[in-house]
């Protein structure tokens, strides 16, 4: 019955990170943060100048945004891999737990 259920939670697992992943954009890296520019026009001499400003955010990528270990968690491909592991550990107990029998 427990590998039933884990594999009912590492599907919804994949299911919910897949759609938030689809919501923030299908990115290939996750971001941390975000640019933001805002573009001033000066009224004395007709020139546009930019300006970026980084504003602190979440956005989950398929690949984590460091190459540091600490940092695998942050990312839907890590969402995958545990809950695709899950997956084949409890199917593989569901087939031996079913020859005991």
């Amino acid at each position: 019955m427990i590998w039933k259920v884990l594999m009912a939670l590492a599907v919804v697992a994949i299911l919910v990170g897949g759609g938030v992943w689809v919501s923030d954009g299908m990115q290939f890296f996750t971001k941390d943060r975000e640019p933001i520019v805002t573009v001033t026009k000066d009224p004395l001499f007709g020139t546009e100048t930019e300006s970026t400003t980084w504003v602190e955010t979440f956005r989950l990528g398929l690949l984590p945004d460091d190459a540091a270990i600490t940092a695998v968690h942050r990312s839907y491909g890590f969402i995958l891999g545990v809950s695709g592991a899950v997956i084949i550990g409890s199917w593989i107990m569901l087939k031996r737990h079913r020859t005991r029998l």
